[in-house]
């Protein structure tokens, strides 16, 4: 876990009851880093999928991978519609919870469908006893949403869940070397 992530957690750790009563908002900790290194093994990993379960690119390619043919054979056997979630375990007990946000992989989701996703999402980490996700800033690379109105969602609706949201650090070299080969 970085050292963002014990940050957090101790943050966390020092709200008392009374606060959290309170506390109409999820608990929402940003950290630069790997999602899949950097993120505490013990949060299930949230991500955004197209109902066809595509997968080609960005952060999906690494979920697809992990999952394997077999993961993906179990995904696309739920049919989760869009606004719902597809939900897979990864080894070690650790969930995967695959928010579809759109029909194909070519479409764009709506703040509505991502919305209702995340309603499940609560309604899903309540079934599986999960109190802590780890996540991309869900929709809003390849998906094209804005941060701004997607946190918000995230505080309202996954109250009572831990969210670490992992944002990649860009070094300058490699940043530059991207440019380039465009």
């Amino acid at each position: 876990m970085s050292a963002d992530a014990t940050s957090c957690t101790a943050k966390r750790m020092k709200r008392t009851d009374e606060v959290e009563k309170q506390s109409a908002t999820a608990q929402v900790c940003m950290h630069e880093g790997d999602l899949f290194t950097d993120s505490d093994p013990e949060a299930a990993l949230v991500h955004c999928v197209s109902r066809d379960l595509r997968m080609g690119r960005g952060i999906a390619t690494t979920f697809r991978d992990m999952f394997g043919p077999s993961g993906i054979r179990q995904l696309e056997a739920q049919q989760a519609a869009v606004g719902g979630v597809a939900v897979l375990s990864v080894g070690g007990g650790r969930l995967c919870f695959n928010l579809v946000s759109k029909e194909r992989y070519w479409h764009k989701p709506t703040y509505d469908s991502l919305r209702l996703s995340l309603r499940e999402l609560r309604r899903q980490c309540e079934s599986h006893g999960v109190t802590r996700v780890a996540m991309p800033r869900i929709g809003c690379g390849l998906d094209r949403l804005h941060w701004d109105r997607v946190l918000p969602m995230i505080e309202e609706l996954l109250v009572g869940v831990a969210v670490d949201v992992y944002q990649l650090a860009v070094s300058m070299p490699a940043a530059a070397e991207s440019t380039k080969k465009k």
